[in-house]
């Protein structure tokens, strides 16, 4: 009886880990439908190198002993090795248990690709090659006799090895749809045990597909995963449905899915910072039970630039919507001029670190020098510090004007580069660690823009003390309000210059002071272009906006003489011809003053001699011709200047003209303060 039972429970026992066996062959983890690496080895070498482990447990309302449990090891180092850019290695390592079954595969995986990483429709083909080993283990199988005895069914254990090998091949197109298909156990033999146990190791086929839709920072990725084997019996197959969302660029992400034909619904979480990804997954099958699985993985090594490459910008940019124009040029040819602007960057960022530690250093004996003028008891010493301050703050702007142009160097090589960028990226063309770089150069102008920024206030600051010092101290050479009574207009014009000139930071090609009079007012005139596509002065039109400033500090200067400030204009010429709007493209209005934003200005027509009031509804996530653009310049300059004011109830009145043809700029902005 004893031997009749023992016979029956093996057969028994025997059938339902063949079954088993045979539908399992090849691990499925549900993480091959995203990470397609894990079984094609024509994948190898596609990315970054990496490190991954997963860990799968099938079945939890199965005892655990008798449940599949899955540990996968996965390594790239194509990058690391370095072979070639079309050559691709990779090692992948699963150990698969079911009951008394344990397989251990060890596949190395080799890849070529058939054209290079950056071309729109990519191919490569690969194979695994590597070795099965195969343990049963029946000594953990016990019955119970009817005398309640345990009985060891089988003892001992058998291990077997044979060698594993398969074929793979990939295509996809601009990292937004792939196809994969591949051929484990292609050429693996049978195992036989002892005693003429068979067991067969059947080719397994794995077809994979995914589209990538990208909008903004979320993303959407469907994919389809197909698994099955020849030579079975019983097509053993399946088919899994899936759903990925995207966010914050991939960096988190949620998917969901079916397994048809299993009766299984799926559900996953994952994230992925810089470079480290970690996901779960959650199976839940109809008669089985749940399935959990865990997959972490790690990128390092040289990255390439990619479609998916985020430049990090710490200043917001506000840039002309701007099409990427298509030169021509070859990868080596973009390669060359990009690096070309990283040198002139970094030659650039060199450059203004030795000036700022100069330019501080000056400042430093400068702002010693008032002090000491400060503490002074005497008139003469008073003087004589402040000769000595002034001495010094006239050898700060040489250095001031040579590090404003380095800093407009950074931002020209910033420029380029970005356009350089842009052109590969419509092309499908990596140039290699162009995101870094960019990153880098764009840091380098956000870092000298700070210093430049923190340079000209501590000048600024000194000069408002030395102005402040030299009034309550009986040392100012100007009587302000003696020249304006007097009409002293000359005298006004090189007070005036002066003031400026000692400005460190203002738009470049100012326009000397100039001063008409009427017979009821002198009107001071400041005169500079501004030709760039930008529009806030807070954010983007840094010397406007420390022109601005500069302005307003001479109206509470002239107000606080008790002389009367009658209006004053803010005025654009508009030069438009074909030949000199070359450069004119429709900007973007980021919606700082609020959704929609209408500007009151006087527009007036010097060809054909009209004017008329106008107002101009900018749109929010709109693009804004030249004359919208202009007339937001002109408003933002009018906000800064009211903020600046001491006096809030001076008449700011904008004016734009057109038709001025012969003027050298495109746009050419004037500030007229008159004064009774």
């Amino acid at each position: 009886m004893k031997n009749i039972n023992t016979s029956i429970f093996f057969i028994i026992i025997f059938i339902l880990i063949s079954e088993l066996t045979v539908a399992q062959q090849v691990p499925n983890f549900t993480n091959h439908i995203y990470q397609p690496s894990l079984f094609n080895p024509a994948r190898a070498g596609a990315d970054l190198d990496y490190v991954g482990v997963i860990y799968r447990q099938q079945y939890l309302d199965l005892d655990k002993k008798y449940a599949p449990t899955t540990i996968n090891f996965n390594l790239d180092l194509s990058k690391t090795i370095g072979i070639s850019d079309r050559v691709g290695i990779g090692l992948n390592l699963t150990s698969d248990k079911i009951h008394v079954f344990n397989r251990t595969n060890v596949n190395g995986f080799f890849a070529y690709h058939l054209t290079p990483q950056e071309s729109e429709h990519h191919f490569s083909a690969g194979v695994s090659a590597g070795y099965l080993t195969q343990r049963l283990n029946f000594s953990d199988i016990r019955i119970t006799d009817p005398t309640g005895t345990d009985n060891v069914l089988f003892s001992g254990e058998q291990n077997k090895g044979i060698f594993d090998g398969g074929f793979g091949i990939h295509y996809r197109y601009n990292d937004i749809f792939n196809i994969d298909l591949t051929s484990p156990q292609l050429f693996t033999s049978d195992l036989t045990y002892d005693e003429g146990t068979g067991f067969n190791t059947l080719p397994h086929l794995l077809a994979a597909t995914s589209f990538k839709i990208k909008t903004g920072s979320t993303s959407i990725t469907p994919g389809v995963l197909y698994g099955g084997m020849f030579g079975a019996e019983k097509n053993k197959s399946y088919i899994d449905l899936n759903l990925r969302l995207g966010f914050l660029d991939d960096k988190f992400w949620l998917g969901g899915g079916y397994r048809l034909d299993a009766e299984t619904f799926i559900a996953s979480i994952g994230t992925d910072l810089k470079g480290f990804q970690l996901s779960g997954t959650y199976e839940s099958h109809s008669a089985l039970g749940a399935t959990i699985e865990v997959a972490a993985k790690y990128q390092f090594g040289n990255k390439e630039t990619s479609d998916d490459d985020i430049l990090k910008i710490e200043e917001p940019l506000i840039e002309p919507n701007e099409p990427v124009v298509n030169s021509g040029r070859s990868k080596e040819e973009l390669t060359r001029v990009f690096n070309k602007q990283k040198f002139k960057a970094n030659n650039a960022s060199a450059n203004i670190n030795r000036l700022d530690k100069d330019i501080n250093k000056v400042l430093k004996l400068a702002e010693d020098n008032f002090d000491d003028a400060n503490t002074s008891s005497s008139q003469e010493g008073r003087k004589f510090k402040l000769k000595r301050v002034k001495n010094y703050l006239e050898q700060v702007e040489p250095k001031v004007q040579n590090f404003i142009t380095n800093v407009a160097t950074i931002n020209d090589a910033r420029l380029e580069a970005n356009k350089v960028f842009d052109e590969a990226h419509s092309k499908n063309i990596k140039i290699k660690k162009s995101g870094k770089a960019i990153n880098q150069i764009n840091k380098e102008y956000s870092s000298s823009s700070k210093k430049l920024r923190t340079i000209e206030t501590r000048n600024r600051q000194l000069n408002d003390k030395i102005k402040t010092f030299e009034e309550r101290h009986g040392l100012s050479d100007v009587d302000l309000k003696k020249l304006i009574q007097t009409r002293d207009l000359e005298g006004l014009r090189k007070f005036y210059q002066k003031e400026l000139d000692n400005t460190l930071v203002k738009p470049k090609n100012t326009s000397p002071i100039k001063i008409t009079e009427t017979p009821n007012a002198l009107t001071l005139i400041y005169q500079y272009p501004s030709d760039e596509e930008k529009y806030n002065l807070d954010k983007d039109l840094r010397d406007a906006q420390l022109m601005t400033t500069h302005i307003a500090s001479k109206i509470n200067e002239i107000q606080s003489q008790g002389l009367q400030i009658e209006s004053i204009l803010i005025r654009a010429d508009l030069a438009l011809s074909n030949t000199m709007l070359q450069y004119n493209k429709n900007a973007t209005y980021n919606g700082e003053y609020g959704e929609t934003h209408s500007v009151s200005i006087k527009t007036y027509d010097k060809e054909t001699k009209s004017s008329f009031p106008q107002k101009n509804l900018i749109i929010k996530k709109g693009t804004i011709d030249l004359e919208k653009l202009v007339a937001l310049k002109m408003y933002s300059m009018r906000k800064a200047m009211v903020q600046k004011m001491k006096m809030k109830d001076v008449l700011i009145n904008l004016e734009l003209t057109t038709g001025n043809f012969n003027q050298q700029f495109t746009q050419l902005y004037s500030i007229e303060i008159k004064v009774k």
